[in-house]
């Protein structure tokens, strides 16, 4: 009976070990980190030496692999089914219509920061919340009494 608990001791401590050592990290050299053009902006990799593209809003999170949502998205379980293997999707924290300093109306700030990312790689201004909800027309004239 002893013989059989030590070895599965021994099976279960080399089963143990053999999955940590797959997951470990090798000397950081930053020198050989990509240079990512990420619309969803950048957090640390795995092992803390590079930076990764962050997952953007809708991407999958929650698993053990999986790296943390981008700026101001937050991982948000899913409903039993929705997405096979996922435990969860980035979604903005908030979630209200801002103008952008572009004059264009987006679905959240998140969304925002992700164009202005995508045009500040192509040499484009950034693009700032100029102020929440719609942007006016192109050309209206706002008049206060």
């Amino acid at each position: 009976m002893q013989l059989l608990l030590l070895a599965a001791a021994l099976l279960f401590t080399h089963d143990f070990t053999g999955a940590v050592s797959s997951d470990k990290c090798s000397h950081c050299d930053v020198s050989s980190c990509p240079s990512p053009s990420c619309p969803g902006g950048y957090v640390p990799d795995r092992c803390n030496c590079c930076l990764a593209c962050s997952p953007r809003e809708g991407d999958p999170c929650g698993r053990r692999n999986d790296l943390p949502c981008g700026d101001g998205l937050e991982c948000k379980p899913l409903a039993a089914g929705r997405r096979r293997g996922s435990k969860g999707v980035c979604r903005c924290t908030v979630q209200d219509e801002v103008c952008g300093s572009d004059g264009k109306t987006y679905g959240n700030v998140c969304k925002m920061r992700a164009a202005s990312r995508r045009g500040e790689q192509k040499g484009r201004a950034a693009v700032s919340q100029a102020h929440k909800g719609h942007c006016a027309p192109s050309g209206a004239v706002c008049r206060f009494s």
